[in-house]
């Protein structure tokens, strides 16, 4: 900046243009820009009729981000051709469900990744500069090499790595091309099922009490103190919080009907429930006395937070008795045993949800029907499972000697104990060996493996591209 002035510049839209009114594609050699960073929940209502119109009866388009409007003009411009093109993209369509519906299109014009960064921390020299976490997709028709550069940067703000990729997928992998849908169940059989918590939609007066109030109707109304349940969302998993909730799954109607406490409660409910503008929870108000939606484990469970910080390297999970509720801020795996922990705490699991999971911000989500059904797990009967499992017991008996400290300070990377930073290396160790990988693999190479081994699981129906 400044573009030096130039008869050959266009101004306008470039999504209401034709790129051949511009430059006939056959005379075209090089697409580039940077388009807009606009996810796809912040786009306006001009946006929005914009890309309808560009994705017209693709019933998937609403989920995908307003740069993927660009790559699909493009793959359209380019096809048949052996015009190049790259650009500058939010990171987001690499996460998720939007690789799947972005790149079954252009696949469909022969397009193939030649070069990508990873994620890394964009700023720009413009004025208003965006401050945002990108990739750089470099992509065309064009025959391809024996290998295509890949850029990996292990600290976002930080230099990128090049390595040479055999293969470049969609989530930006040295791996094939294989887009991971939402499947209903996990892809290994006997692999227990990941749950969302249970959802009160109750103003707080069933599901946030906190402990001077839980004190109080202990005190004051035993009846509904049989009641009392510890409840736990993500703030009380990671940093320790004590909150109860009431939980009346089964209760007597005469309790209800002769304790003062329970009586006032479930009418704030109620009232609450009635003024709501949707119709389910208005539908949940004849029964104030439970959650809207109940899916407490009734044995022991693996709650795992539904966010997770990018600093961290392990995802931080915890075992808990079914009397304990979960919240819907949590995932739960009931019936979990420390085989399954020991490979969800693992480098190997974050590597994978790092790649395919979508995104609050720059943290780390965990989504069930993608992250977690689609990873290949190991089954009990795997080779390796007893070595996991005594590693995965060694970290969980060097967290027990920190009793004070919460989960979050646990796996901070300034407070990790060194105990437990050997105990997840070792477990670490068992889980890349279990996977065939070397101990010294970068994040590239475990996740390369990771899609080898899930594209050998999968049904083929959920794979693409050539």
């Amino acid at each position: 900046f400044p573009i030096p002035a130039s008869p050959h510049i266009s101004i306008g839209n470039a999504l209401d243009m034709d790129w051949n009114d511009v430059l006939p594609s056959s005379d075209a050699t090089i697409v580039c820009g940077n388009p807009p960073f606009v996810g796809s929940r912040m786009a306006t209502a001009e946006q929005k009729a914009e890309q309808e119109r560009i994705w017209r009866g693709n019933k998937r388009q609403g989920t995908l981000d307003y740069v993927t409007n660009w790559f699909k003009l493009a793959a359209e411009y380019a096809d048949h051709t052996y015009i190049r093109i790259a650009f500058v993209a939010t990171n987001s369509i690499t996460q998720g469900e939007q690789p799947a519906t972005l790149w079954a299109e252009l696949w469909r014009h022969g397009m193939e990744i030649d070069f990508a960064h990873r994620t890394f921390a964009w700023t720009s020299e413009a004025k208003g500069r965006a401050a945002v976490h990108v990739v750089i997709i470099g992509f065309s028709a064009t025959p391809k090499p024996p290998t295509r550069p890949l850029w990996e940067y292990p600290r976002v703000n930080g230099p990128g790595v090049r390595v040479d990729a055999k293969q470049i997928n969609p989530y930006l992998a040295d791996a094939p091309n294989a887009v991971i849908g939402s499947r209903q169940s996990p892809l290994v059989r006997g692999v227990p099922p990941m749950r969302f918590g249970s959802m009160p939609r109750d103003g707080g007066y069933l599901s946030n009490i906190s402990q001077a109030e839980a004190d109080h109707i202990r005190a004051t109304d035993k009846i509904a103190a049989k009641y009392l349940r510890r409840l736990i969302g993500a703030e009380e998993l990671l940093n320790g919080a004590t909150r109860y909730c009431l939980w009346l799954v089964g209760a007597d109607p005469s309790d209800i009907a002769s304790s003062t406490t329970l009586h006032d409660r479930l009418s704030s409910v109620r009232d609450l429930r009635l003024a709501s503008k949707a119709a389910s929870t208005r539908g949940a108000a004849a029964t104030p006395g439970l959650f809207v939606q109940q899916a407490q484990p009734l044995s022991r469970y693996l709650a795992v937070p539904r966010v997770s910080s990018e600093s961290r390297k392990y995802l931080p999970t915890a075992f808990f008795d079914p009397d304990v509720i979960a919240s819907d801020a949590l995932l739960t795996v009931a019936g979990a045993d420390n085989l399954l922990f020991g490979v969800l705490s693992s480098a190997v699991f974050t590597a994978w949800n790092r790649t395919v999971s979508g995104r609050l911000k720059s943290d780390m989500r965990v989504s069930q029907e993608i992250t977690y059904n689609n990873f290949p797990w190991l089954t009990t009967d795997d080779t390796f499972g007893p070595q996991i499992h005594s590693a995965a017991q060694r970290v969980l008996d060097v967290r027990s000697e920190f009793p004070d400290a919460t989960l979050s300070a646990l796996y901070s990377p300034l407070s990790m104990p060194p105990a437990l930073v050997e105990a997840h290396a070792q477990l670490d160790r068992q889980v890349l060996k279990a996977y065939g990988i070397k101990p010294n693999a970068t994040e590239v190479e475990v996740v390369s493996a990771v899609f080898e081994r899930y594209q050998g699981l999968s049904s083929p129906l959920l794979n693409g591209g050539g």
